[in-house]
């Protein structure tokens, strides 16, 4: 959305840009999760492309490299975590992308 709105030379809404209220408790999960989604591999697909799941091996080095659990049970329960921010992620931007580039395709 705020792409569009900037392609458009528009103010995307306030609550968008400012982004969203992350309880204290959630942000070890937060900040995680948008740090190893930047090394995301994304592949062409159909019509538009098509992003990859975050691979295990890079959300453990993570766990390891910076937030050190103290036990494998608490390092599986955040990849848990993790995973399932992950794929609920990949749902919503891979709808957006299909639903973008049919009405690319209707324009045609």
């Amino acid at each position: 959305m705020i792409e569009e709105a900037l392609k458009r030379g528009k103010t995307p809404p306030a609550h968008l840009l400012e982004g969203p209220e992350v309880e204290e408790a959630a942000l070890p999960y937060w900040k995680a999760f948008w740090t190893l989604n930047g090394g995301r591999v994304s592949i062409p697909g159909f019509s538009y492309l098509v992003d990859q799941p975050i691979p295990v091996s890079e959300m453990d080095g993570y766990m390891r490299g910076r937030v050190g659990f103290d036990s494998e049970l608490e390092r599986d329960g955040f990849i848990e975590i993790l995973q399932a921010m992950d794929r609920l992620y990949l749902d919503v931007i891979q709808a957006d992308r299909a639903t973008q580039a049919a009405v690319r395709g209707k324009r045609r």
